[in-house]
């Protein structure tokens, strides 16, 4: 994955995110997540920093997801996360536990 950025999945198959997403890596992530399916879990409690180019991707895994009959959940956002999910109105769209 980009420097910075740092994609698992845990025993529970959620897809733990951590580092920056940002237009660094947001190339990375979108390749990494490609095959993703069904109903995906999302931490993303370890980000640092995200920027426009995070959103972009999380909101196309979501839309692709969405459209395939799965979901994208994020179960953890870090406080900047969040913060930026606000500002964006993201909060409304995706769904965040």
């Amino acid at each position: 994955m980009a420097d910075g950025l740092h994609l698992a999945i845990d025993d529970a198959g959620v897809h733990v995110v951590r580092g920056e997403l940002d237009a660094h890596s947001a190339d990375a992530f979108e390749a990494a997540t490609a095959t993703a399916s069904g109903a995906v879990s999302m931490d993303l409690g370890g980000v640092a920093f995200a920027d426009s180019s995070g959103l972009r991707v999380l909101l196309a895994l979501h839309r692709r997801l969405e459209e395939d009959g799965g979901e994208l959940r994020i179960v953890s956002a870090s406080d900047r996360v969040q913060r930026l999910l606000g500002l964006t109105g993201l909060d409304q769209v995706l769904r965040i536990d």
